[in-house]
């Protein structure tokens, strides 16, 4: 019908309602509702998280600052990297057991902590969850 010029496809174009895609059409985030902050490390999905599931970040690495002592006597502020050894409950309130093995330290945290160290050792680059090594999760 085309090539007999009996239907003008553009003008049946405008015509034709556009198809949308099938299921419920989602909304796009404004710019203001749009952040780094909204990643699955972030302080605030964490502590949800560490609240919902006490046993989540067992044997996930962590970062920490420390003030050490230079052999000069000198005071700086250094990163180290711990992992997640236990948890436990006290009243109510979670707090989850970090070992720093070259401090030779083991802290208590509590969510919120955890929460920061956690996303410290992210955006430094830290395999957290210690999945990419290979190792089989039991």
């Amino acid at each position: 019908m085309v090539l007999q010029k009996e239907i003008n496809v553009s003008r049946l174009l405008n015509a034709l309602p556009t198809r949308k895609a099938s299921g419920g059409q989602r909304k796009a985030k404004s710019c203001l509702a749009k952040g780094k902050d909204e990643h699955q490390f972030s302080v605030d999905v964490l502590t949800k998280r560490y609240l919902k599931q006490s046993m989540y970040p067992l044997h996930w690495q962590v970062m920490r600052d420390f003030d050490i002592r230079t052999k000069a006597g000198v005071s700086k502020r250094e990163s180290f990297r711990g992992t997640v050894v236990s948890w436990g409950d006290n009243n109510g309130v979670y707090y989850w057991a970090v070992e720093f093995p070259k401090l030779k330290k083991t802290l208590r945290l509590e969510c919120q902590e955890l929460a920061e160290c956690t996303h410290e050792a992210y955006i430094h680059g830290v395999d957290v969850t210690g999945l990419s090594s290979g190792e089989a999760v039991v």
